[in-house]
């Protein structure tokens, strides 16, 4: 990037334990309908036999990395196919599959994030909870 050009990047900041849990483990089940999509699409897309019956989602918090993790975990010992790729994956009971990390950050860490890069911040815009913060980034 040249001198003065900007670059914007959208954070999901650090909030307090209830929130950030509730939203991955909403009582609705969008969070595991959404991990349990992969599984689906595998199926569709890729000729996989992955029995969806046979996994649940499972969802924490890692405060010490700042992050929501998503796993799938097998209920039971199990073989699975993939025709597309010719590979067979055998998963042994309870065997977690990382679907996703969600990382959370805070306006320090932003900063310090940006310095790093060589970046200052020109500006945040904030979400109205303050949930969300898109950072405004000058290269100097």
């Amino acid at each position: 990037m040249k001198q003065n050009d900007l670059l914007m990047i959208t954070f999901d900041l650090k909030k307090d334990y209830k929130t950030i849990q509730l939203a991955y483990n909403d009582p609705q089940g969008v969070s595991e309908e959404f991990e349990m999509n992969i599984l689906h699409r595998i199926n569709e897309e890729l000729g996989g036999n992955f029995d969806l019956d046979q996994f649940f989602f499972h969802s924490y918090l890692d405060s010490y990395e700042g992050c929501i993790k998503n796993f799938l975990l097998s209920k039971i010992e199990q073989d699975v196919a993939i025709d597309s790729i010719g590979e067979s994956f055998h998963f042994e009971a309870f065997e977690p599959i990382l679907v996703e990390e969600s990382h959370k950050f805070s306006i320090k860490e932003i900063e310090k994030m940006a310095q790093r890069c060589g970046y200052t911040i020109a500006n945040n815009f904030y979400d109205e909870r303050k949930y969300v913060v898109s950072s405004l980034w000058r290269k100097p």
